[in-house]
């Protein structure tokens, strides 16, 4: 039970760091760009170390990748079912716009980039497909 105990505060402990990092990143890209900000900013902004953002995200672009992610085209399919299938299908359409209006101003950097060639940006959009 005191382990059980220990894991779940450890685990709040980790998540909850993935939240700020998360949360200092969408700032920071959204204010200088995917490639005016360093992991270095991110950690600063967050208050922890380079060591520590590398922990939870090996690269910047998992960061990018988690304040973005897109679900699957085929898992947003209605199945035939009934109307709880419906239900399901309109929560995730619903989560998946909600997802991308918190992060408006991070978009209008990552679009922004795609048209002027940006290679983060570009290789951002490849993955997602």
């Amino acid at each position: 039970m005191v382990q059980q105990a220990r894991t779940n505060w450890a685990e709040r402990g980790r998540d909850s760091t993935r939240v700020r990092v998360l949360d200092a990143a969408r700032v920071l890209f959204a204010r200088d760009g995917v490639d005016g900000t360093s992991v270095r900013s991110i950690a600063e902004r967050c208050g922890l170390t380079d060591a520590a953002i590398y922990y939870y995200y090996p690269a910047k672009a998992d960061i990018l990748d988690a304040l973005l992610v897109m679900p699957r085209a085929e898992s947003m399919e209605p199945d035939a079912g009934g109307s709880a299938s419906r239900a399901a299908f309109i929560d995730h359409l619903v989560e998946f716009f909600r997802s991308w209006a918190e992060n408006a101003d991070l978009l209008r950097v990552l679009l922004a980039g795609g048209f002027e060639g940006n290679a983060v940006t570009i290789s951002f959009s490849a993955r997602i497909k």
